[in-house]
């Protein structure tokens, strides 16, 4: 827990921030909401530590802090960034008002006088702002654009707060610099006090603006691409892994057939392994080619009414031997009625294969998983839950022990195990549902859990995702 605190302020450090961003980012995408990122900069803080000493200054950090997380709400986020600057996140944002709000109370009580011994000081602060999906998809991203917009908002003096992508403030006009550069123009003397070198060039300190904003939007562009590049390379690795499993058993049967005869009775047993493992590569290129697919538009799935109920005990059943060779238990609780959903049959079976064969390959043998099904006015959630974590996973939650590429509606990535759980990820989004991955805590499991819509609520139909 230390290791995730600042240790002046006892704020969370980058690296909660981090986690904090990527459960709340996740709830964001969702549920359709944005989030906030606000960078805040303490103006001419080192006057502070110069004046009164940095014991002082320590002083002042800390109130700052305080002020900061007592003007905010309890779900939202304060971190301290470094020296006298502060990143905070807030969820669940509904319009920019909202936030401007949040950012003005922030600012008015870090105003409020502060008593440093015998003397008295206000703290000042400058605030950028960026949104999340708007501006970028990760904390660093967004904290870069709110530090660019935070820039801009000190050269419109102190106190003031800047959105990205915002226009800089209009230069304030000088009627004495305009009648010099006038009279330089046609050529006339210049009055005394008004010369042209007298006045700092509104010209350069805007390309400088604009050099600064520049640079922040090249760095905010390259750390979009290196997230994406290091999705790729994790599910690749992924890829690799499940790609690997179905080789080892291959490999001994063929080092077996060297020396078995021919009518030794093990022929059928090597010959079911091979069949085994051949089907089960077959469906992992066949989810490949269904991401594939779905990533380029080109999925199709026929939407007819189709009764669910039916369709997961029929999968489950088709489960069971795989789950009673290890040993494992599975309790269903399904509906006493029939829940009828517009999908693909082949496709739904797909999901829920995918999903039970998932949770009990990473369950441990002699463990138990459970399938609750319940149906409301508007959809059906298939919540599949297992008790605990592998013994060789260091108490992490089994069914999310290896991370790969979950792409949501809206194509923001986060983070879900194995290729069969990207491809229920396409084929439900294809349905117009949505897939929820939650772990329960250090071995003591995690859930995957399924929201598809009824028939009649979501669009009929063959579509394309």
């Amino acid at each position: 827990r230390i290791a995730e605190l600042d240790t002046l302020t006892a704020l969370p450090n980058r690296v909660l921030l981090q986690d904090r961003f990527l459960q709340a980012s996740a709830f964001a995408t969702r549920h359709g909401t944005r989030l906030a990122v606000l960078f805040l900069d303490l103006n001419d803080f080192k006057q502070v530590n110069d004046t009164f000493g940095h014991f002082a200054g320590d002083q002042a950090l800390r109130h700052a802090a305080t002020t900061i997380v007592s003007a905010v709400r309890s779900a939202d986020t304060v971190s301290r960034h470094g020296g006298d600057e502060f990143v905070v996140l807030l969820t669940d944002v509904g319009e920019r008002s909202d936030v401007t709000v949040i950012a003005e109370k922030v600012l008015r009580e870090l105003a409020a006088p502060l008593q440093l011994g015998q003397h008295t000081i206000r703290l000042d602060a400058s605030i950028g702002i960026s949104l999340f999906p708007d501006d970028g998809q990760t904390i660093d991203t967004l904290t870069a654009l709110a530090d660019g917009a935070m820039y801009r908002s000190k050269q419109s003096g102190s106190g003031h707060i800047a959105f990205h992508g915002d226009p800089p403030a209009a230069e304030p006009v000088d009627t004495n610099r305009s009648m010099t550069a006038e009279r330089l123009r046609r050529g006339l003397p210049v009055p005394h006090g008004h010369t042209d070198q007298d006045r700092p060039s509104a010209e350069m300190r805007a390309a400088n603006e604009q050099l600064v904003l520049t640079a922040l939007g090249a760095r905010a562009m390259q750390l979009d691409l290196e997230e994406a590049n290091r999705r790729q390379l994790d599910f690749m690795a992924v890829l690799a892994h499940e790609l690997r499993n179905p080789l080892a058993p291959m490999r001994n049967v063929s080092a077996l057939l060297a020396r078995v005869q021919p009518g030794d009775p093990i022929l059928p047993r090597l010959q079911d392994i091979i069949e085994r493992q051949v089907v089960h590569m077959a469906r992992m290129i066949d989810d490949l080619f269904d991401i594939s697919r779905a990533q380029s538009g080109t999925l199709t799935v026929d939407h007819r009414r189709i009764e669910l109920t039916a369709l997961v005990a029929e999968v489950i059943a088709l489960c069971r031997p795989a789950m009673d060779q290890r040993s494992q238990t599975l309790l269903a609780t399904l509906p006493t009625v029939p829940v009828h959903v517009a999908g693909d049959a082949i496709r739904l079976t797909q999901i829920f294969t995918n999903l039970l064969s998932h949770a009990s390959k990473h369950a441990p043998e002699g463990g138990s998983l459970t399938l609750v099904m319940t149906a409301n006015d508007a959809s059906v959630v298939v919540t599949l839950t297992d008790a605990g974590a592998n013994p060789d996973t260091h108490g992490r939650s089994g069914m999310l022990d290896r991370p790969a590429t979950e792409v949501h509606a809206d194509g923001y990535a986060a983070v879900v195990p194995g290729i069969g759980l990207t491809v229920v990820t396409e084929l439900v989004k294809a349905h117009h549902g949505s897939v929820d991955a939650r772990s329960l805590g250090p071995g003591s499991g995690s859930q995957l859990v399924v929201t598809l819509p009824l028939h009649g609520v979501a669009s009929t139909g063959s579509g394309t995702a």
